[in-house]
């Protein structure tokens, strides 16, 4: 994994290398694409990147930085987050427990 930094706004953006893992594969296939930078781009879905955010919080032992990074996706994307994806992912990477805490402590405004 990589970042480019946008030194001038502070906007980052990660880049995750992919595996032959299924989830890698799921991720891969949900893209979505955006513009960035002035370019048409391929991004990781938010499922996907909340997903991802909770792999390597529980990867570190529970970083508490890709936790806040999962839910500040989370609140974000709230309503329009394919929340059965969500679970079928946390249960099949063994992060079910942080998704608990994720849509905990996410503060959701309506």
């Amino acid at each position: 994994m990589f970042n480019l930094l946008d030194t001038k706004t502070g906007d980052k953006v990660d880049f995750w290398a992919l595996t032959e893992s299924d989830f890698d594969r799921s991720r891969f296939e949900r893209r979505v694409l955006t513009r960035a930078f002035g370019r048409a781009i391929a991004v990781t879905a938010p499922e996907d990147t909340v997903l991802q955010k909770l792999k390597w919080a529980a990867a570190v032992g529970g970083s508490e930085r890709q936790l806040r990074d999962a839910i500040g996706v989370y609140e974000v994307q709230a309503g329009s987050l394919d929340e059965d994806y969500l679970d079928e992912w946390a249960g099949r990477l063994d992060v079910a427990g942080l998704l608990a805490r994720v849509r905990t402590e996410a503060v959701i405004e309506s």
